[in-house]
């Protein structure tokens, strides 16, 4: 999942990926300026389940905004994370 500013040809801001950490598949959020890492979790709880992703993204330039993502599968929450003082 990415989120774009509107207009054509516009460049990701932030993007939900799954990745795998060595030999270990895993979902992580970045926010593509400075490569910024919000968060990354386990995919090994999480397949053939339903899971919720919820994301908040404060939009500042330099270093005024913030980016939330929280994961959670079957009610329970996998992840909740935070990054402050992002370039979004």
């Amino acid at each position: 999942m990415q989120t774009k500013m509107p207009g054509l040809g516009s460049a990701p801001i932030t993007v939900m990926s799954l990745r795998r950490q060595a030999s270990t598949p895993t979902i992580e959020f970045k926010v593509i300026e400075g490569d910024v890492l919000v968060g990354r979790t386990n995919l090994a709880p999480l397949p053939n389940k339903w899971i919720d992703t919820e994301v908040e993204i404060k939009v500042g330039n330099g270093s005024a905004g913030h980016v939330g993502w929280i994961v959670r599968s079957g009610g329970a929450t996998v992840l909740n994370v935070r990054k402050s003082g992002v370039d979004t």
